[in-house]
């Protein structure tokens, strides 16, 4: 028997679903001390932005000339950066080395029907261990100070009050000449 669920509870259940994710996400980057941006298909995300607000050290995996606010929020200054390619090598070993031990597990331990062994390269984020806490709290100096220009809220700084400086940079003007 299939008891269907009224469209009135099914959208309390995710809305209730949707609200504790968020706020367990939210714990999880206000415990954090350093948060990974892996490459993706935008430059621009919300993490970015939840990163900064639970001052969660933002460590990107691509440049940070290519980080969006570049004229507001000094990135060389309020984040770290990491190899893209020295990351995906790391993560890259250790899936062949799952799949080794896979394949040496179905093969009651034969070695050669595994294949070779595989060499793990050095952790790219091993650095964030050793990081001295000044350090840190220097880069979360930053953040705070960067915060408000990434958060929405109704009076400058906020986020789209530096979006719009971004655009009118990027543009000169011409955006706003171009509507008369």
């Amino acid at each position: 028997m299939v008891v269907r669920r009224s469209g009135a509870t099914e959208r309390k259940r995710r809305a209730h679903y949707a609200e504790s994710f968020l706020r367990r996400k939210a714990a999880l980057y206000n415990r954090s001390t350093f948060c990974v941006v892996p490459p993706g298909d935008s430059l621009i995300t919300p993490r970015i932005s939840s990163f900064v607000a639970a001052l969660c050290v933002p460590v990107f995996a691509i440049g940070t000339e290519h980080l969006p606010f570049q004229r507001i929020v000094p990135w060389a200054n309020a984040s770290l950066s990491v190899s893209p390619g020295e990351l995906l090598a790391y993560h890259a070993a250790h899936h062949k080395m799952a799949a080794r031990e896979k394949l040496l597990n179905a093969s009651g331990g034969n070695e050669s029907a595994a294949g070779p062994p595989v060499v793990i390269p050095p952790n790219p984020l091993a650095f964030l261990g050793t990081m001295p806490r000044a350090e840190v709290a220097r880069i979360q100096r930053a953040l705070v100070a960067a915060r408000p220009h990434l958060l929405y809220g109704a009076s400058p700084p906020s986020a789209v009050h530096s979006l719009a400086r971004e655009i009118e940079a990027a543009f000169g003007g011409r955006a706003a000449r171009a509507d008369g």
